[in-house]
Parts: C-alpha cells; sequence; structure tokens
C-alpha cells in the first residue's frame, strides 16, 4: 500500500493535497512575520522608490503567486474532468478504461475541494496580511492603496487650490509655485521676516516699508524629489509674497528649476509649523502631518505671453480689444477675464478704492464708468488660477438665499482693461519687476499679456519693445452697456456626467455639471462643491473649475457654465470600493450673483426635477426634493 507521501503515488488528490499544504505553510511563516513586515519599514524603500521600482512587499507578492498556482490547479482539474469523460466515453465497456476514467474523476474531485479549502485559507490569511500592511478592514486597505501621502488638504482640507497641479508634467523652469488656503493664513510663519503693514510696490518716500520675502524653510520645502528633502531651496533662494487677503502665497525661485538636459521632479512640502491668522493650526486632525506634492519640471524655459480666452459678460463672442459696445447687460453682471493659463495671482488681484491708500491702489485691471477714476471694488482669483473676477462695493439687494448682490453703475458704458505689464526689453516677454510686483498682469512664468492675441508681447506704452503699427501697448480692453435692471435668473443644474447612481463609470474622468447660465467663477470652490467617498473610510483631494460655453441657441446671447471637478481614481466597486457623493451647495451662484434656491434640476433633464416650486423642500438629494440638508458621509 502507497503511503501518503510516497512519491510514487501520483495521483492527482495527493499531489495537489501535497502542493496545498506546502502553500499554505509558506502563507503561515509570512503570516508569523506580518507584523514586522508592516511596522517596519526596509531603509531601502525610500531608495526604491526613487529609483521607480515596484513597491509592493515580498509577502504580498508571494500571496499573489499563491493565488496564480491554486488557478492554474483548478484549470488543470477541469481539463482533467474533460479527459476522464472522453475517456469514459470511448471506453466500449472495456472494464478496465471505466475504472481509470472513474478514478480520474474521482482524484479530479478529491483534488477540487483541496483546492477550493486552499483557496479559501490562502484568502483569509491574504486578507490579514492586507489589514496588517494597511490597516484593519477591506475596505481601509483597498483605500490605503491608492490615496496620496498628505494629499487630504486640497479640497477637503485648508487647501483651496495650488499650481502646479498634482501631477503636472511639461512645468516650464521659470514657474513661480502658488499656494491658496481657505483661511487667511499667519504671514510670519511662512515668511521670515514679516511685519505689517507693508507693500509690494516701490515708493518714494516708502510708506509703509517694503515686505519682507524670505521664505521660511521649515515651514515650506521646495526640493528635487530624487534628491530628498535635504537639499531643499534655501532661504534666499526663494522669493516669497502673500496676497492682501492673506490667503495666497506665491513662491518664485531666484534661479530656474531643473536642468536643461532632462525633465526633474519636484517636491513642495507645507509643514504643520504654518498657521492660521488667528494662531490656530491650519493643518488639523487627519490632515496635521501638511501637505505635499510633485510635479515636473520640462527642461524649457517659459517665453510665450498669456492671451485671453473669454471674457464675461462678452463669452459668445472675444470683443477685439477696444472693440464697439456689442451688449447691454443687467447691472448685477459679474466681470470675469479668463485666460489661457495661470497667471499670477499678486499681480492680478487686490483692491481699488478712491483715496484708499497703497494697499488698495490696485489699477493693473480697472473697471471704468466714464468717470475720472475706476469703480471701486475688489479683484479676486479662481478656477485654477486662469479667472480673474471682479466685485463692486455698492450693494444693490438680496439674492434668494440672503446673500448681498452688488451692482455696477446703471445705465452706463462700462469699460474694462487689463494692462500688459512692462517687459524687460533684454528678455522678453518677461515683466519688469517693480519692487517685487509687476505694473501689469502677467502669468505663472512672469510673461507679459498679449492683448491682442498676436503671439507677441509688446507691453506697456513706455516699452522700448516696438509694438505693432499704430498700437501703442498691448492692454486688452472692452466696453458693454448695463442697464437699470438686476437679472434673478437662478441657476440649475442641466445634466450631470456621470448621472446619479450610474455605474461602471470611467475612475479617472472628472465628474462634470452642467447649468443653464454662466457662473461666477470665485464661487466654484472646494467649500462650495465637495466630492466624498462613500464609506468615507479615507480623504481624497479634489479640486473644482469650471468653463463657459456659448449657448446652442444662436439668437440667444446668454451661455452655460460647466463645472469640473478634478479628483484621484475612484476605487472601482471590483477592488473593494463603493459609491462617492459629489454636492454643490447654494453658495454656487450665477454670474449675475444668484444662489442656486431652491436647489434643483431641470425637469427635462437627467438631473431631475428636485420640485424647486415647493421652498419647504429647498435641497436635492440624489434627484429627490429634501426638507433637510442632504446626508452626505464625513470621512473619518
Amino acid at each position: 500500500m502507497k503511503r501518503f507521501f510516497d512519491p510514487r503515488n501520483k495521483s492527482f488528490s495527493h499531489v495537489t493535497a501535497i502542493l496545498g499544504m506546502l502553500f499554505l505553510c509558506v502563507i503561515g511563516l509570512f503570516v508569523a512575520q506580518h507584523g514586522v513586515l508592516a511596522a517596519t519599514p526596509s531603509p531601502l524603500d525610500a531608495v526604491g522608490a526613487g529609483a521607480g521600482l515596484p513597491q509592493t512587499s515580498l509577502p504580498i507578492l508571494i500571496a499573489k503567486i499563491i493565488r496564480a498556482v491554486l488557478g492554474v490547479l483548478g484549470i488543470i482539474t477541469v481539463i482533467l474532468v474533460i479527459y476522464a469523460g472522453w475517456l469514459y466515453m470511448s471506453a466500449q465497456g472495456d472494464p478496465t478504461k471505466v475504472a481509470k476514467s472513474k478514478k480520474i474523476i474521482t482524484n479530479a474531485v478529491i483534488g477540487l475541494v483541496i483546492i477550493f479549502s486552499s483557496y479559501s485559507i490562502a484568502s483569509w490569511i491574504l486578507g490579514k496580511l492586507l489589514d496588517a500592511a494597511n490597516g484593519p478592514g477591506t475596505i481601509v486597505s483597498i483605500a490605503k492603496k491608492y490615496s496620496e501621502p498628505l494629499a487630504g488638504s486640497l479640497g477637503a482640507g485648508i487647501i483651496e487650490s495650488h499650481y502646479p497641479m498634482r501631477g503636472a508634467t511639461g512645468v516650464p523652469r521659470n514657474t513661480k509655485v502658488f499656494v491658496t488656503f481657505k483661511e487667511a493664513i499667519k504671514p510670519q510663519t511662512i515668511i521670515d521676516g514679516y511685519v505689517s503693514p507693508c507693500t509690494y510696490v516701490v515708493a518714494n518716500p516708502q510708506t509703509p516699508a517694503l515686505c519682507s520675502t524670505k521664505l521660511k524653510t521649515d515651514a515650506v520645502a521646495m526640493f528635487e524629489t530624487a534628491k530628498g528633502e535635504t537639499t531643499k531651496l534655501a532661504t534666499d533662494k526663494v522669493v516669497v509674497t502673500v496676497s492682501d487677503d492673506k490667503k495666497t502665497f506665491v513662491f518664485k525661485p531666484v534661479s530656474y528649476l531643473g536642468n536643461a538636459e532632462k525633465d526633474t521632479n519636484f517636491t513642495v512640502a507645507l509643514k504643520p509649523s504654518i498657521q492660521k491668522a488667528d494662531g490656530s493650526a491650519a493643518f488639523a486632525g487627519v490632515n496635521s502631518a501638511g501637505y505635499g506634492w510633485n510635479f515636473t519640471v520640462s527642461t524649457t524655459v517659459d517665453l510665450t505671453p498669456p492671451t485671453i480666452v473669454s471674457i464675461i459678460p462678452s463669452v459668445s463672442e472675444l470683443q477685439p480689444p477696444g472693440g464697439t459696445v456689442v451688449n447691454t447687460l443687467k447691472k448685477n453682471i459679474s466681470v470675469e477675464i479668463t485666460f489661457n493659463e495661470a497667471m499670477d495671482p499678486i499681480a492680478t488681484t487686490g483692491t481699488y478704492q478712491k483715496n484708499g491708500g497703497a494697499t488698495k491702489s490696485f489699477q493693473r485691471i480697472t473697471v471704468g464708468d466714464g468717470s475720472p477714476d475706476p469703480v471701486n471694488g475688489s479683484y479676486d482669483i479662481s478656477n485654477s488660477y486662469k479667472t480673474v473676477g471682479f466685485t463692486t462695493v455698492d450693494a444693490c439687494g438680496k439674492d434668494p438665499c440672503g446673500g448681498t448682490i452688488y451692482c455696477l453703475p446703471g445705465g452706463k458704458t462700462i469699460t474694462v482693461t487689463a494692462k500688459a505689464a512692462s517687459i524687460d526689453d533684454s528678455n522678453p516677454p518677461q515683466g519688469i519687476l517693480t519692487g517685487v510686483n509687476y505694473d501689469g498682469v502677467v502669468d505663472a512664468a512672469g510673461n507679459s499679456l498679449d492683448g491682442n492675441g498676436d503671439n507677441k508681447a509688446c507691453g506697456s506704452s513706455t516699452d522700448k519693445v516696438a509694438c505693432p503699427g499704430a498700437q501703442t501697448n498691448d492692454d486688452y480692453t472692452w466696453n458693454f452697456h448695463t442697464s437699470n435692471d438686476t437679472d434673478d435668473t437662478v441657476p440649475k443644474i442641466q445634466s450631470l456626467a456621470p448621472d446619479i447612481n450610474e455605474g461602471s463609470i470611467d475612475v479617472s474622468n472628472d465628474i462634470t455639471l452642467t447649468f443653464n447660465t454662466l457662473l461666477k467663477a470665485s464661487t466654484i470652490s472646494s467649500s462650495n462643491i465637495t466630492l466624498t467617498p462613500d464609506p468615507a473610510t479615507y480623504i481624497m483631494w479634489f479640486s473644482p473649475s469650471k468653463t463657459d460655453i456659448p449657448n446652442t441657441l444662436p439668437t440667444d446671447i446668454a451661455t452655460q457654465s460647466v463645472i469640473h471637478i478634478s479628483h484621484p481614481p475612484f476605487i472601482s466597486n471590483a477592488e473593494g470600493g463603493s459609491g462617492y457623493w459629489p454636492r454643490v451647495t447654494q453658495e454656487v451662484k450665477s454670474a449675475y450673483q444668484i444662489c442656486m434656491f431652491p436647489s434643483m434640476g431641470d425637469v427635462t433633464s437627467s438631473a431631475k426635477d428636485c420640485n424647486g416650486a415647493d421652498p419647504a423642500k429647498p435641497y436635492c438629494c440624489s434627484g429627490s426634493p429634501s426638507a433637510s440638508a442632504c446626508a452626505v458621509p464625513l470621512p473619518k
């Protein structure tokens, strides 16, 4: 009689049993060590990551191999059953062949049972391995597989936006880095020696004094990713400026980033020492470790001037500079300029107030009504630093949500001018720095505006760079009329992509929401538009933006806006993921500053009708009207 471990015993069930036991023993050895493997990172991990090598741990790799081998054994079992069946059918009553076929089927069935048992045990142990490496719970381990370190503050936390974006490629070597916070930040925690009040504009006499521009490297680290944080740019190698509202910081490296030979990956790390204006920590809770991201710098320098791609209120027809008046708009219309690339936020934002002093004398963009002085108001930047908006200080009513509406002077011809910065004639189209700022608008690389869109920049009227023909500068100017009326059109969502409860979507595509009217860019923020996984077991970054599109009706000059929500790849259901909750609040407003109230969609669209006529149910939750706010899960 053959013994179980006798090498002459070649029945499939015995061979399978032995292989299954060997596999389980191997798994068992790694289970015994899984705590150490999960808790003790190897010193070579950083080297491997920097070299771009696969980061799969050895236990997980072996477990995957075991699963593959068990799958192959299953296929062999099926083949043996088919072979035994063929042998039985062709036996023609031969008792020897019939007995042989029955024996093969019996052994194959026994082997199959062993395979299933081995697979079940292996799956259970593999789950424990994943839990040990990534945290308890299947969804947690899967989520951590997709989570990006120090990324949760973008959208879900204190960070509103930054430039370059996460994972951006082809970034020019002469780029600046922008970071915008949702709340005012204490500049002293980022800028060494910062004292308020101060200014970035050179004046004589200098009152107030020029602001300090020295970077605190223990708060913000910028370095080549492969070389590590010990090689971060020194204090005197980065010039830092901050916006008037203390929310946006611009970091300008003194020297070009990277090199001209090969692309270089850079990291920017924002540290926990950064504080809000009230002295509390900017990074708190699950995001208390700070925020960091990477982008890839190309080998080239950007010397292409920025252009204007759309304006409100004339999106349907971009007027030429100084073009004739073509539209009459209600006086609560917003003024917006959208550029083809990210613009320097310090050069494009500020406040103008007649006799307001150095901090309220912004005139790089002006809105005039025929009076000697520009209209009082403030300029903000949003939409990934591509859209500059103007809001007056003249309140003229309330929207349905109780928010204040601000109006331009009514019954006037409004003239808007975006001024090109003076150009360094030795390095065109780079703008000339006046102190640490410019006398006109520039892009993220410091290039002056190309107002007439001829792909050349000739700057201001005082430049040595010659403008073509009778052109004296590269400013962009347009006009429109205002009436004495206001527009109260309520924004409605016309379509969603993906639609409500839609399945099998592309995990990488942006979420898009198409509205029936233009939207005010500054209201498209990560406070008013959120994206949350469900169950909310991990923090996921997201970033909303918008594009403006002409209406399809040729006789209608009204236009529409589309909101885009960028995000990391979703976790598919096949990998243990679940649903996701995009949310748009009533703070998203039309270009006429009207809130989405009651929250609703178009009755004819896939966004469904949320019974907007019923003020008792102002919320729209997955296509159904609700009297209470939608129950969006909160990240844990």
